[in-house]
């Protein structure tokens, strides 16, 4: 196929994924996909090829674009539960024999806001935040529950909507499975039962031994939001 034209997707809006072997960009006219949700839906081209589809018109505005060779890769919706908090959110995602490594990133208004990379095992390997943030400090591991691993994203705005992703990867990078959805915050102190228009919180940053921590009402936190005693 070397042209999809006008409106060729127009609406397609179950659309999930696409398998595309062409190793430069299909032409795509800019309405070809007019209706169909950018980031759910997943792309999927030649190993050597994703650079350019990430950079080509149209085609650079799907939001995951992964690498062909995982064709039995699945994207579930169901499987992985999130409860979400005010300013956190606790995601519970099942766990793969064949899994090398977990990738979980959050997204606000489709812009990634966090990325945190588990090993095998749910041990935090690494942690990027956007806009830039000090992500040196080491985030405590995922934990095994009975429905897999489950770790807690914290420093998210409460009453917010999120989108998440859940992916995970053999020993070659390559996707082995898929879950995607989104969840909203609750409003700051509902979870506790907290009126909080009476309550003034004051939140300030500290640099203590190398390392930015956070004081509020009173306590101290990492800022992947730990408590330090």
């Amino acid at each position: 196929m070397k042209t999809i034209y006008d409106r060729a997707f127009y609406n397609c809006v179950n659309l999930e994924t696409i398998f595309n072997y062409r190793p430069t960009p299909t032409n795509a006219y800019s309405t070809a996909f007019d209706g169909v949700d950018m980031f759910e839906c997943k792309l999927y081209v030649l190993t050597g090829s994703i650079d350019m589809y990430k950079a080509a018109a149209v085609w650079r505005d799907f939001y995951y674009t992964y690498a062909i060779g995982a064709e039995e890769a699945t994207v579930t919706i169901n499987d992985v539960k999130v409860e979400p908090q005010d300013n956190a959110a606790t995601l519970t995602w099942p766990t793969s024999n064949e899994a090398f490594s977990y990738t979980i990133e959050i997204t606000k208004d489709g812009v990634v806001f966090c990325r945190l990379t588990f090993n095998a095992n749910g041990q935090l390997t690494g942690i990027a935040f956007a806009p830039d943030r000090d992500g040196q400090s080491m985030a405590p591991a995922a934990i095994m529950t009975a429905s897999g691993l489950q770790f807690t994203v914290t420093g998210l705005d409460s009453n917010t909507h999120y989108g998440y992703s859940v992916t995970a990867k053999d020993a070659n990078e390559q996707p082995i499975a898929s879950y995607s959805g989104s969840f909203t915050t609750t409003s700051e102190g509902v979870h506790a039962g907290i009126d909080n228009t009476a309550v003034e919180q004051k939140i300030t940053k500290i640099l203590r031994n190398g390392e930015v921590l956070i004081l509020r009402d009173g306590k101290t936190y990492t800022i992947q939001g730990v408590e330090v005693k």
